[in-house]
Protein backbone atom coordinates (compact mmCIF):
# COMPACT_ATOMS: atom_id res chain seq x y z
CA UNK A 1 0.00 0.00 0.00
CA UNK A 2 2.76 2.40 0.57
CA UNK A 3 3.77 1.94 -3.22
CA UNK A 4 0.31 3.08 -3.73
CA UNK A 5 0.82 6.30 -1.96
CA UNK A 6 4.11 6.74 -3.49
CA UNK A 7 2.88 6.34 -7.08
CA UNK A 8 -0.14 8.88 -5.89
CA UNK A 9 2.06 11.43 -4.81
CA UNK A 10 4.27 11.69 -8.19
CA UNK A 11 1.18 11.89 -10.13
CA UNK A 12 -0.20 14.51 -7.23
CA UNK A 13 3.77 16.70 -8.42
CA UNK A 14 2.91 16.80 -11.95
CA UNK A 15 -1.29 17.85 -12.04
CA UNK A 16 -1.95 20.98 -13.00
CA UNK A 17 -6.06 20.57 -12.35
CA UNK A 18 -6.31 22.58 -9.01
CA UNK A 19 -9.56 20.73 -8.08
CA UNK A 20 -8.24 17.33 -8.77
CA UNK A 21 -5.00 17.68 -7.26
CA UNK A 22 -6.89 18.82 -4.28
CA UNK A 23 -8.94 15.56 -4.52
CA UNK A 24 -5.67 13.64 -4.74
CA UNK A 25 -3.90 15.05 -2.09
CA UNK A 26 -7.12 14.16 0.21
CA UNK A 27 -6.70 10.61 -1.13
CA UNK A 28 -2.99 10.39 -0.42
CA UNK A 29 -3.50 12.13 3.13
CA UNK A 30 -6.20 9.41 4.10
CA UNK A 31 -3.94 6.61 3.15
CA UNK A 32 -1.25 8.19 4.75
CA UNK A 33 -3.39 8.25 8.20
CA UNK A 34 -4.53 5.07 7.99
CA UNK A 35 -1.41 2.92 7.23
CA UNK A 36 0.46 5.07 10.07
CA UNK A 37 -2.46 3.93 12.45
CA UNK A 38 -2.46 7.27 14.25
CA UNK A 39 -4.80 7.73 17.00
CA UNK A 40 -5.15 11.34 16.69
CA UNK A 41 -6.16 10.37 13.22
CA UNK A 42 -8.37 7.38 14.51
CA UNK A 43 -9.94 9.32 17.49
CA UNK A 44 -10.84 12.17 14.67
CA UNK A 45 -12.62 8.79 12.40
CA UNK A 46 -14.25 7.50 15.16
CA UNK A 47 -16.01 10.49 15.58
CA UNK A 48 -17.07 11.08 12.39
CA UNK A 49 -18.33 8.13 11.82
CA UNK A 50 -20.64 8.04 15.13
CA UNK A 51 -21.50 11.66 14.31
CA UNK A 52 -21.86 11.99 10.83
CA UNK A 53 -21.18 8.47 8.82
CA UNK A 54 -23.21 5.88 10.60
CA UNK A 55 -26.88 7.04 10.12
CA UNK A 56 -26.52 8.26 6.88
CA UNK A 57 -27.98 6.80 3.58
CA UNK A 58 -24.58 7.06 1.85
CA UNK A 59 -22.63 5.04 4.45
CA UNK A 60 -22.56 1.89 1.94
CA UNK A 61 -20.84 -1.55 1.94
CA UNK A 62 -18.21 -1.29 -1.05
CA UNK A 63 -19.26 -3.01 -4.08
CA UNK A 64 -15.79 -3.48 -5.67
CA UNK A 65 -14.58 -6.47 -3.76
CA UNK A 66 -10.99 -5.38 -4.81
CA UNK A 67 -11.32 -1.87 -3.06
CA UNK A 68 -12.67 -2.60 0.12
CA UNK A 69 -10.21 -2.03 3.09
CA UNK A 70 -9.91 -4.15 6.21
CA UNK A 71 -9.87 -1.56 9.07
CA UNK A 72 -7.78 -3.40 11.93
CA UNK A 73 -8.13 0.05 14.13
CA UNK A 74 -12.15 0.68 13.40
CA UNK A 75 -13.50 -2.50 12.36
CA UNK A 76 -16.96 -0.45 11.86
CA UNK A 77 -15.48 1.27 8.95
CA UNK A 78 -14.48 -2.23 6.83
CA UNK A 79 -15.24 -3.17 3.27
CA UNK A 80 -17.83 0.85 3.89
CA UNK A 81 -17.53 3.59 1.17
CA UNK A 82 -19.47 6.68 0.32
CA UNK A 83 -22.27 6.48 -1.68
CA UNK A 84 -22.14 10.05 -2.57
CA UNK A 85 -18.75 10.79 -3.52
CA UNK A 86 -16.96 7.00 -3.69
CA UNK A 87 -14.47 7.58 -1.18
CA UNK A 88 -13.61 4.16 0.83
CA UNK A 89 -14.58 5.75 4.36
CA UNK A 90 -11.37 4.06 6.24
CA UNK A 91 -9.30 7.03 4.23
CA UNK A 92 -11.97 9.79 3.80
CA UNK A 93 -12.62 9.91 7.60
CA UNK A 94 -8.77 10.05 8.41
CA UNK A 95 -7.99 13.51 6.42
CA UNK A 96 -9.60 16.98 6.08
CA UNK A 97 -8.13 18.46 2.72
CA UNK A 98 -11.43 17.91 1.90
CA UNK A 99 -14.07 17.17 3.73
CA UNK A 100 -17.23 16.13 3.37
CA UNK A 101 -20.65 18.34 2.56
CA UNK A 102 -22.06 16.46 5.38
CA UNK A 103 -19.62 16.72 8.30
CA UNK A 104 -20.57 19.81 10.09
CA UNK A 105 -17.46 20.50 12.35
Amino acid sequence: MWSKVKTLMEQWKSEENPSYKTDLKAVIVGIRNFLSHSERWNLIAEDRLENFCADCDFFVDEKIASERVADRDIPGLSGKSCGDCGCVLSFKLRQSVKPCRFWKE
